[in-house]
């Protein structure tokens, strides 16, 4: 990923290879081309079928509804129609963890010296904590790069014409014009109303508006609920139960030196480490 992001043509090249070729150099993808084409091929068996049979058969798909539908006949392809599975059986996956987590929950409130999810998320101080902590870590450092093919699209006071690539990272979250002191861990922040220009002589806004360990927009990420979820319970149970030191570890244990899609620390570093008291 960190290599096709900078050299987009290695991963046609990559494309391009047979999928024995793949497996042989790397045994982990063979479960996915195995996926892939078992997707490829229900593709196809529906794509056989007239348009009237779509809206009468009566095993119905996602990709049934999407091949009788008016949509664009680009966004019927075989290759685009693997895609929307892709994702859909990401989707279908995160559901199953929310709701085993919610189950987890359940269970755990049982338990009356622990709280619920559903407290945890009424903490002020927690939800502070947990955000600045979102801020300072870099989540997926690359670019994600959009392309919007037929308009323009206007940024302040630039208008980015159709066809041209633009991105942005999450990098931004540490940008000292918006956060006062960026690279320091203040969770009081996140208790303040006060709004911050990004920029002098630019409408100020919330800091949540900068707020994008989850990127933004229709592409941000499909876990973001799981992972809030996990982060209130997480931190509750271990900081309700122990209590941890740190041990031998400096501010480049977390810094971000290297770039491979997310983001690295020093390869010398030994990483965060703590004592258990």
């Amino acid at each position: 990923m960190h290599v096709a992001g900078h050299f987009p043509w290695s991963l046609k090249l990559l494309q391009s290879a047979p999928d024995w070729l793949v497996g042989l150099l790397n045994p982990g993808m063979k479960p996915v081309f195995s996926f892939q084409n078992e997707i490829k091929k229900q593709i196809i068996q529906i794509k056989e079928l007239d348009h009237e049979k779509h809206s009468t058969e009566r095993h119905k798909t996602v990709f049934t509804d999407i091949l009788g539908s008016n949509l664009s006949p680009q966004e019927k392809t075989v290759t685009r129609l693997q895609q929307e599975a892709a994702a859909f059986t990401f989707s279908t996956t995160r559901k199953f963890h929310e709701d085993r987590q919610q189950n987890c929950e359940k269970r755990a409130s049982s338990d009356p010296e622990k709280p619920t999810w559903s407290e945890l998320e009424q903490l002020p101080y927690l939800t502070a904590v947990t955000k600045e902590g979102l801020r300072l870590s870099y989540g997926v450092a690359q670019r994600l790069p959009r392309i919007s093919k037929h308009k323009a699209i206007q940024y302040d006071t630039y208008s980015i014409p159709p066809g041209t690539p633009f991105s942005m990272s999450s990098y931004i979250q540490h940008t000292s014009s918006v956060f006062n002191d960026c690279f320091a861990f203040n969770p009081d922040r996140w208790l303040t109303t006060a709004k911050v220009a990004s920029a002098p002589g630019r409408e100020e806004k919330s800091l949540d508006r900068f707020f994008v360990p989850f990127s933004k927009g229709t592409r941000w990420c499909l876990g973001q609920n799981l992972a809030w979820a996990q982060f209130y319970i997480g931190l509750a149970t271990l900081f309700g139960r122990v209590d941890l030191e740190l041990f031998e570890t400096g501010p480049e244990a977390v810094s971000a030196a290297r770039e491979y899609f997310v983001p690295l620390p020093p390869p010398e570093t030994k990483g965060v480490r703590a004592t258990v008291r």
